[in-house]
């Protein structure tokens, strides 16, 4: 269930994350050391103290375990099925079924007063016996012995499988591994372990064995298919300069062993025939296509061998830098380039030949077309070809490189730098791209290049060796690291010291011997790394408690359901992946949903900031990458959630609307309100301005006009005294102008009363108009009466226009009642709605009046057009002999009431 249980000098304690709990012996059971743990399912735990007792921890509860009477064991172990093995001393082994112990193996069978040290339950469900100087193997109820000791050798004291099922025994000097026939082979500090006791052996889950000694420290075996041949393989020398396979044997150049040929298991030295020393220290190795072996030295000069066992001088110039050689290479004409510190050398009919014009230290010569080169130079990359002057090539992106190596690799040409990694150039399209410690490479300084046929890159580094696998859609490296013995790196390789071997293995030359690389014994690795979320940090803070009252997980202290304020918006993730093998090969990608649309590119920290976060709710997820391309077996999913400010929910956001609406309205409602009193101002001034006008205009008509017709009618009079009284055709012109202009001077009164102010009521038009009939009729056989007229129609004010039109047109209707209709009754009825529509109505009793007279008469043609003047209806009936009757109806605006 996850908890941790640890045995002390005291008894007994766990821990399950958060809580340590303290388990005490009771007082009828003395406290020793407790040196061995062992969990058999369920929820009992078994103890082994330093005296041999075992003790059951069982519901909070310790007790002695009885094994058959004695309780003196030595070791125990969880088998198959979680079944419990024990060794009693003398006794024999014992295991726990069923909640009794039955004896499975007799002491008689291991041999007298043998004291079993450790345990093993092995890979194939075999349990594995381990004494002083034996070791048995126990599977299908048969115990055989792998190992009986002469009393002379290493003591043995751990036991451990490796993932590839080999058996591994620790000893008090260095470790064994159990080979067949149940030999043994030794492995301690020649082979990068230690000579010293090997405590412990343990096996984790991505397949590396790790040991613990005395005093050394912990040493990992990695699974990985590598083993080294140096001076303790029986090799000359251990800084490897240069590699070739030649009839079946492999050759080895070192500075510090001369040359060495390899063959059958066995390592002949092959010395140079010069007496000069420096001929002894070689530093290139080259077959070319002919077979034959060039040797190059440094101080020595160039070495040829045809058959493989003298060599001769090669001639090149009597300078002293041509002695020192630092690659030979072979282009597709057989031609043999040289470089060295001073400049390139090529054979041209049987004579090697200085390239003119460049006198650069040179490392690498490597073949593009017929007859054309590349040069790695220490002041660049260089094209060449023979008898021509070189010429610098710039790669976009990278102002000067040190080429050391070359190879090809589909349309790319890899160059392994000084400084910059590898550079992948594709020639045509002069596009590159780099993969370098940013990628996960372990150095930056790449000493050779191998490409095999399944388009895996080999680089030997400045820290060992690395696998790249290169994912040309996607752009995306995926490289390997492989360390040595107990190194952080690999052993520093060495130039152009590389090569592939018939049987598909590839050799790496190095300053600690032959690093031997075989990719057909394939990685065992059974695990996915793991990714853990270490931390989660509130402004590079941790988070206090008091935000969130749980955590994730028991074993950290990442909170549970997190609920941040707005301004809580700057958090920093900082996670880990685990990756025993290789570490430094982990990369990382992450992305926080709800922020980020991907997840980010491969990282190698594994922490990332946020800052400014928009209020909403987030998951932040990550994942981890081994350098095998394997991703993490589980990924960081974590929620979180920051709250919106009040003004940014929901209800404040429709209050906000609502406020604006009703804001809106309201400016709305001043504007109409404010735009209505401005308007209602500007009626008001403009009435008041034309009642000013009328009273002026109906002064002047009164004062100017009055008296002009006045004066008209007194000089018609005196006109006519002064006239002969028999002159009856003057004075009929005389009485004629007398009574046009008495009409003038009427009609001018009744314009003069609608201008005048104080007329402009309802009432008043009405009463006007009742006064004009009264008098009209008067003297007359037709009787004259107005029905309807109501002191409420004081307070309905008319427009000049309606006040003026409407005593016209009844003035109109009234005299043709008088001239036309031979009534001896006429009537004014009229009638107001609700909705000031004014109705009046003008009857007489008399003759009527017939469709011709309707169309052609003058006077109701001005009536109707007086009506449609001022907005309104009417209509004209008759119905001889009962007389006719006028419909006048209009509306009476309310603003002018």
């Amino acid at each position: 269930d996850g908890t941790i249980w640890v045995g002390s000098d005291e008894g007994l304690q766990s821990f399950n994350g958060r809580v340590f709990k303290t388990y005490t012996l009771p007082p009828t059971m003395q406290a020793r050391p407790i040196v061995d743990i062992c969990g058999a399912g369920g929820d009992s735990i078994f103890l082994l103290d330093n005296r041999g007792q075992v003790m059951v921890q069982s519901k909070g509860l310790l007790h002695v375990a009885d094994i058959c009477g004695n309780p003196l064991a030595t070791t125990m172990v969880a088998g198959k099925n979680n079944t419990l093995f024990a060794a009693v001393l003398n006794r024999g082994i014992y295991q726990f079924v069923n909640n009794k112990w039955q004896l499975v193996i007799d002491a008689k069978e291991l041999g007298e007063n043998i004291y079993v040290r450790r345990l093993f339950w092995g890979r194939d469900d075999d349990l594995w016996v381990l004494a002083k100087n034996r070791l048995y193997r126990y599977a299908k109820n048969k115990l055989t012995r792998v190992f009986f000791g002469d009393g002379d050798r290493s003591e043995f004291i751990s036991i451990c499988n490796d993932v590839k099922g080999c058996t591994w025994v620790g000893a008090n000097k260095g470790a064994y591994i159990v080979g067949a026939n149940n030999s043994l082979e030794y492995v301690g500090a020649n082979a990068g372990l230690s000579n010293v006791s090997i405590n412990h052996i343990f096996n984790d889950r991505e397949g590396n064995l790790w040991f613990a000694s005395d005093g050394e420290g912990i040493f990992r075996l990695s699974n990985i298919p590598f083993y080294i041949l140096n001076k303790a393989s029986g090799l000359s020398g251990d800084v490897i300069m240069g590699l070739s396979f030649r009839d079946g044997s492999a050759w080895a150049a070192s500075t510090d062993g001369g040359l060495m040929k390899i063959e059958s298991g066995r390592v002949i030295k092959i010395n140079i025939p010069s007496p000069r020393p420096e001929a002894q220290k070689i530093n290139a190795l080259f077959t070319d296509s002919q077979n034959n072996l060039w040797a190059g030295t440094l101080g020595g000069g160039l070495w040829k061998s045809v058959n493989g066992s003298s060599f001769s001088p090669v001639q090149m110039d009597n300078s002293i830098i041509s002695r020192y050689i630092t690659s030979v290479f072979e282009d597709s004409d057989h031609a043999i380039w040289v470089t060295t510190p001073g400049g390139v050398f090529y054979s041209d009919k049987g004579q090697m030949q200085k390239l003119k014009g460049f006198d650069d230290a040179c490392f690498s010569v490597f073949g593009l077309d017929s007859g054309i080169h590349l040069i790695g130079a220490t002041t660049g990359l260089w094209k060449v070809a023979k008898n021509e002057q070189p010429r610098k090539i710039e790669l976009p992106g990278f102002r000067s490189i040190s080429a050391s190596c070359f190879a090809k690799f589909g349309k790319y040409i890899l160059m392994g730098t000084g400084d910059r990694g590898i550079i992948f150039w594709n020639a045509k399209t002069n596009a590159t791209y780099q993969c370098s410690i940013e990628t996960g490479l372990a150095s930056d300084f790449i000493y050779s290049l191998l490409v095999d046929s399944s388009g895996v890159i080999y680089s030997g580094t400045g820290h060992g060796v690395s696998k790249i696998i290169f994912d040309e859609k996607n752009k995306i490296f995926a490289v390997k690291n492989y360390s040595f013995a107990n190194l952080v790196y690999g052993p520093e390789c060495n130039l152009n010291a590389v090569k592939k071997n018939a049987d598909g293995s590839i050799w790496f030359g190095t300053n600690k011997g032959i690093l031997v690389y075989n990719p057909n014994d394939a990685e065992i690795v059974n695990e996915a790394p793991l990714i853990y979320l270490n931390s989660v940090k509130l402004f590079s803070k941790n988070i206090p408690q008091n935000i969130s009252s749980d955590t994730v997980l028991a074993w950290n202290a990442i909170p549970r359901d997190l609920s941040l304020s707005y301004t809580q918006n700057h958090l920093t993730f900082e996670f880990s992946g685990t990756y025993l093998t290789n570490p430094a090969g982990l990369k990382y990608q992450y992305k926080l949903e709800g922020n980020d649309t991907s997840y980010s590119e491969f990282v190698s920290v594994p922490k990332v900031i946020y800052s400014n976060l928009a209020p909403g709710k987030y998951r932040f997820k990550a994942i981890a990458m081994a350098d095998n391309g394997k991703r993490s077996s589980n990924i960081i999913d974590f929620p979180f959630e920051i709250t919106a400010p009040f003004f940014q929910k929901t209800w404040f956001k429709v209050l906000l609307v609502l406020l604006f609406i009703g804001t809106g309205f309201l400016v709305q409602y001043l504007r109409t309100l404010i735009k209505a009193r401005r308007a209602g101002l500007m009626r008001k001034l403009r009435l008041e301005e034309q009642k000013k006008i009328q009273e002026r205009t109906s002064e002047d008509l009164h004062d100017d006009l009055g008296n002009k017709i006045s004066r008209i009618t007194v000089l018609a009079d005196v006109l006519a005294n002064k006239m002969e009284k028999d002159d009856e055709e003057k004075k009929k012109l005389v009485r004629q102008i007398k009574e046009n202009a008495q009409a003038l001077y009427l009609g001018t009164k009744d314009i003069i009363w609608s201008l005048a102010p104080g007329n402009d009521n309802l009432y008043d038009v009405l009463d006007r108009c009742r006064a004009f009939g009264t008098n009209l009729f008067e003297g007359t056989d037709i009787e004259f009466k107005m029905e309807g007229q109501d002191e409420r129609f004081k307070n309905i004010n008319v427009p000049v226009i309606i006040n003026r039109n409407m005593v016209m047109l009844i003035k109109e209707a009234l005299n043709n009642v008088l001239k036309h209709s031979l009534a001896t009754e006429a009537v004014i009825k009229v009638g107001l709605y609700e909705d000031y529509s004014l109705l009046t109505v003008i009857a007489d009793n008399g003759r009527g009046i017939d469709a011709g007279q309707y169309i052609q008469g003058n006077g109701l043609t001005n009536i109707r057009r007086r009506v449609e003047r001022i907005g309104g209806e009417f209509t004209i009936g008759t119905n001889m002999p009962h007389g006719t009757i006028i419909t006048i109806s209009f509306k009476i605006p309310p603003n002018e009431g």
